[in-house]
């Protein structure tokens, strides 16, 4: 007797039918059906598997079939100063053949996490499916912990879940920022907050300067900051640099601490 893999079909796309070794001089042949869903099948639902042979003729066997959502079992974690962001990638798998997949990304939190509204999968070349990877971005806008749940979606495609986990911590020093004497450098400073704010802008070093003493900045606005050196002139440099810090500071949060940037004014000419 002779069961040829194209010999035998069944109705759902999800269910993979597999001869296990062969049938020569045994009474009786074993298959291995595999059920693969990716949509939730909440009703059970019948479908026919039929295994063909030429000696014996047709075989019908009837499956029900059903499957629940899955759990939410993969997670990312995030971690980020105010004012920096840190990105990662989400993975799944796309089993659909036959051609593209459209993915809809869902998820609570806009302000904190940055994901694409759609992902456009490609097909699937076999069973096993194709790698499909999600860019995620976290730019904290508060300090402490955020928790969100993504989840890509497609009616065909099924749905994929991934918790997130953000941590926001205080700003890190930046720089030094070298100028040289009677010179000036640009600092671009944004304000992450999602609603507008007051910011000071002070310097710990009179040889330094910068050109705004506070401002109003909406939300995630950018200010560039002119800061200028001057330092000491003719003989009186006694040390090749001076060293000096700008701090910016929220007064409306005062439990935030301020931005510092470091400063190194070069004296000599």
């Amino acid at each position: 007797v002779n069961f040829e893999k194209d010999w035998w079909t069944c109705e759902d796309p999800c269910v993979r039918v597999r001869r296990l070794g062969e049938m020569t001089g045994k009474p009786e042949c074993n298959f291995e059906v595999e059920y693969r869903p990716l949509v939730v099948v909440s009703e059970p639902k019948e479908v026919r598997l039929t295994i063909t042979s030429v000696e014996l003729g047709d075989y019908h066997y009837t499956l029900v079939l059903t499957s629940e959502a899955a759990a939410s079992e993969r997670a990312l974690q995030f971690k980020a100063a105010l004012g920096s962001s840190h990105v990662q990638t989400f993975r799944f798998r796309n089993m659909v053949q036959g051609g593209p997949t459209t993915y809809k990304c869902v998820y609570g939190n806009p302000d904190a996490f940055e994901i694409p509204t759609t992902i456009e999968a490609e097909a699937a070349e076999d069973w096993e499916g194709r790698d499909v990877m999600v860019t995620i971005s976290f730019e904290p806008i508060a300090l402490g912990e955020v928790r969100d749940t993504l989840r890509v979606v497609s009616d065909v495609g099924g749905e994929f879940v991934c918790s997130l986990y953000g941590n926001g911590v205080a700003p890190r020093p930046q720089g030094p920022f070298l100028i040289a004497n009677g010179a000036t450098k640009n600092i671009t400073f944004k304000n992450v907050f999602n609603e507008a704010r007051d910011f000071s802008f002070v310097v710990d070093n009179p040889r330094f300067s910068v050109n705004v003493v506070s401002q109003k900045l909406d939300a995630n606005k950018e200010i560039a900051l002119t800061i200028k050196f001057e330092g000491p002139s003719g003989d009186g440099a006694s040390e090749e640099f001076t060293s000096g810090k700008l701090y910016v500071s929220c007064p409306e949060l005062k439990a935030l601490p301020p931005w510092i940037y470091y400063l190194r004014g070069q004296n000599t000419q």
